[in-house]
């Protein structure tokens, strides 16, 4: 509890900003959009404000979501759901009843520690990242993005983007009026989204749009959002694997790393390294990896 009073601070809780994008051709584009626009999609709210820390417009912020939603061009296609006081198990609770494409928690988060949420008397419970990566991992099929309004909530992200596609944070403190104006252009930019207007997909263009409102209504916290996306995992590690792999063969068969050749079964290993994680801490960037063989040998 002593940790949950630390953080009983005005703001919603230092890292560094992890905005990458992802780049995919029109068609694609488009077809998520239809995918995305023409399909009805649920947000889950998820506020939780427990009584030892400071108060915050929880309420405010999930009326405007309402508003943002309820004034765009492409408000049929959108169902806001919100519980309040959200305790751990409300949160199982509520996504097998309205099974969410979108899960916005907002709040107060302790760091590493965990996002706190509420127990049954509404005293601050903490809840890691790992056991929301679990949680969230059980729907990842119909969840599409988590999107973390707290302060401090990029160490939950790197846990719940080994599951969900698109996960986002805050990699420092955030008033209450800056994370009300993200969430605010965040859904806006959701509801009126056509592929014309750019972005890779209708989430990252809403996310971009977000921390545009924040700089816009003047506040120096549009950096803080950073989102984080499964498919950039992905791919990191496949780099990582097959860079590992490649210097195997390169010992073993004793010939020029340019040489190297990965055949059927070694790129079938490649997908049982990652499944598996062995030898984590020999993978390593592969331009780091040729260097390194290249100094080596």
């Amino acid at each position: 509890m002593d940790a949950i009073q630390n953080y009983m601070v005005a703001g919603r809780g230092t890292a560094v900003p992890a905005r990458v994008y992802w780049t995919q051709p029109k068609t694609a584009i488009f077809t998520f959009f239809l995918k995305f626009n023409y399909m009805k999609k649920t947000i889950l709210v998820l506020p939780a404000n427990p009584s030892q820390t400071a108060r915050l417009r929880l309420g405010q912020e999930v009326r405007e979501i309402e508003e943002a939603l309820r004034g765009s061009k492409y408000r049929d296609n959108f169902l806001l759901k919100s519980c309040s006081g959200v305790r751990p198990k409300d949160i199982r609770r509520a996504l097998l009843q309205y099974q969410p494409h979108i899960v916005h928690f907002c709040g107060h988060g302790v760091g590493k520690q965990g996002l706190l949420f509420e127990d049954e008397t509404g005293k601050g419970k903490l809840v890691r990242g790992e056991a929301l990566a679990g949680l969230f991992g059980l729907f990842s099929s119909q969840i599409e993005c988590v999107l973390l309004n707290a302060c401090y909530s990029e160490f939950q992200t790197e846990a719940i983007v080994q599951h969900i596609d698109y996960v986002i944070g805050m990699n420092n403190s955030i008033g209450d009026n800056a994370a009300i104006t993200f969430a605010t252009g965040f859904y806006e930019a959701l509801g009126f989204y056509e592929p014309q207007l750019g972005g890779s997909s209708p989430i990252e263009f809403a996310f971009d749009m977000g921390c545009s409102s924040i700089q816009l209504e003047g506040f120096l916290q549009h950096k803080t959002p950073i989102m984080k996306k499964k498919r950039e995992i992905i791919l990191e590690e496949s780099e990582s694997i097959r860079a590992y792999l490649a210097a195997q063969v390169f010992e073993s068969k004793a010939i020029p790393f340019g040489q190297v050749v990965l055949d059927k079964e070694e790129e079938e290993s490649i997908r049982a390294f990652k499944a598996a994680r062995i030898c984590e801490d020999k993978f390593i960037p592969l331009t780091q990896a040729v260097t390194k063989i290249q100094e080596e040998h």
